[in-house]
């Protein structure tokens, strides 16, 4: 049992997490590493950070970097169809043998709900991007958001900022006078940006 390796990454946009298991449930490696989004990325580099990944957790584990896991689990973001899913797996395991013998792909909403939850269950991710995921018992789904920070997340970071230059373009061009004075919004800009008009 202690020779089974199992691995699992949790990939967002900005960032992922890895860990190692053995065969026993000792966690051998929990480590952080970059995003793993194909849709930003493209494939050739998610699927290159993946395996970066793993090395990496190989050798803090003293694993040989040859020996492939018997199992790893990708819940990453953007991995909601099964044809893209199927792609990352098969161009995974031509170009990298060595990284694990089996794999499942999924959503980041489906993992969380899996690893907690046996009969279904509701998760909302909210980071860079947001989205959310109903499972229920009958293995029926609702879906809702996941279009990303430029698209949706409206109330989120990306789009607070963005409304906020945008109100202070349309007062300067006279496009459209906004209900409320804009100085310390267009202050904060300035600053943000090193700008002076």
């Amino acid at each position: 049992m202690a020779n089974i390796l199992l691995g699992g990454i949790e990939g967002g946009a900005t960032h992922s997490k890895l860990v190692l298991y053995n065969g026993k449930g000792e966690k051998l490696v929990d480590m952080k590493g970059p995003g793993t989004n194909h849709w930003m990325l493209g494939m050739e580099e998610c699927q290159k950070r993946i395996n970066e990944m793993v090395e990496e957790a190989k050798t803090k584990a003293q694993l040989p970097l040859d020996k492939p896991l018997n199992a790893l689990g990708l819940s990453l973001s953007g991995c909601e169809q099964e044809e893209t899913n199927r792609q990352l797996m098969e161009e995974l395991k031509n170009k990298y043998p060595q990284l694990s013998d089996i794999y499942v792909v999924c959503s980041d909403t489906v993992g969380p709900i899996a690893a907690a939850l046996e009969n279904g269950g509701i998760v909302l991710i909210a980071g860079t991007g947001s989205n959310s995921l109903l499972l229920n018992p009958d293995s029926s789904e609702h879906r809702c958001g996941g279009w990303g920070h430029m698209m949706g997340d409206e109330g989120g970071a990306y789009w607070i900022s963005h409304k906020a230059i945008k109100v202070c373009f349309d007062e300067q061009d006279n496009f459209e006078q906004p209900p409320h004075s804009t100085e310390v919004v267009w202050k904060a800009i300035q600053e943000h940006f090193n700008i002076k008009t």
